[in-house]
């Protein structure tokens, strides 16, 4: 099973199912897994205004199948704390529905599982037992995890940008208003086919303009050889006679347990932020289970 953690929730699933389709929505929004053959679940969540009637929910919900497609003959089905259906036994593909209300967040979700051969119980219990809020263990950072990627967010960032494609994974955060603070992750694979020199050069090709580079650094965390630079991003006219800057730091390794290289930046005002879940190598982005998030 692997996990995942998307918009402040958890969940596991089989190795095999992949995300194909996700929102970065905060309030409303959907996240899709499929295998090799074909869709297989629809995670999605809603803000709302306080706890629903759960069975009314439900019950409207196997009213209105009735209605539109009898002869998937609908029945109720609870598994836990979650409200659900059970449709498609006799015509579409056979389906189960579920809903539960998690008060911390006042946020309805819904889990909808496709089953093209059968219902594997097994798998449907493991699968919503392990879906839950994702509890904050650091102060001011949400944890994200990801396209193989195990990452930790400021509290006050925005997800701005996702691309996913072949051998490259990336997540960009914001703060929700205009900002020059950003934070980037990458995952990027087939690294003997395009690497050209060492990290420590591809890391500078990287930056970006208008920065100063102050200090450069290599460490060993956790038997990963980590590249690491700090700079100032001056600001331009009256703000730059002002003394105002960012401070600018990134840092590339290349994970060896799969071989990939992995990169994070982060550009905020003021001074270098210190402490260890602050360093970007571990604290910031984990690649494996070596490079622990969070230490």
């Amino acid at each position: 099973m692997q996990q995942w953690v998307w918009r402040g929730f958890k969940m596991e699933l089989p190795d095999d199912w992949e995300c194909l389709q996700f929102s970065k929505e905060q309030k409303a929004g959907r996240i899709a897994f499929a295998d090799r053959y074909q869709f297989r679940l629809e995670f999605s969540w809603q803000v709302i205004g306080g706890r629903p009637e759960m069975k009314r929910l439900i019950g409207d919900y196997i009213a209105k199948v009735k209605t539109e497609t009898p002869e998937d003959e609908p029945v109720a089905r609870n598994v836990g704390p979650w409200h659900g259906l059970k449709a498609g036994e006799k015509g579409s593909t056979l389906n189960t529905r579920f809903s539960r209300y998690f008060p911390t967040q006042s946020c309805l979700a819904e889990a909808v599982f496709l089953w093209p051969d059968s219902l594997d119980a097994g798998v449907e219990r493991k699968i919503l037992d392990s879906i839950a809020e994702e509890r904050q263990t650091l102060p001011n950072f949400k944890r994200w995890k990801a396209f193989g990627m195990d990452l930790l967010a400021s509290g006050d960032m925005v997800l701005e940008k996702v691309s996913v494609d072949p051998a490259y994974a990336q997540m960009a955060f914001s703060p929700s208003l205009a900002s020059r603070k950003e934070e980037r992750f990458e995952r990027l694979g087939m690294v003997d086919h395009w690497l050209r020199g060492t990290v420590k050069e591809w890391l500078v090709r990287r930056l970006p303009r208008g920065i100063e580079v102050e200090a450069e650094s290599k460490d060993t965390v956790a038997g990963h050889d980590v590249e690491s630079l700090t700079g100032i991003a001056y600001y331009n006219g009256l703000a730059k006679l002002l003394g105002r800057k960012d401070h600018y730091e990134a840092a590339a390794w290349i994970c060896p347990r799969d071989g990939r290289l992995y990169f994070a930046r982060v550009t905020h005002p003021g001074p270098p932020e210190s402490g260890p879940e602050r360093r970007l190598a571990g604290g910031r982005l984990s690649c494996c289970g070596d490079l622990g998030l969070g230490t």
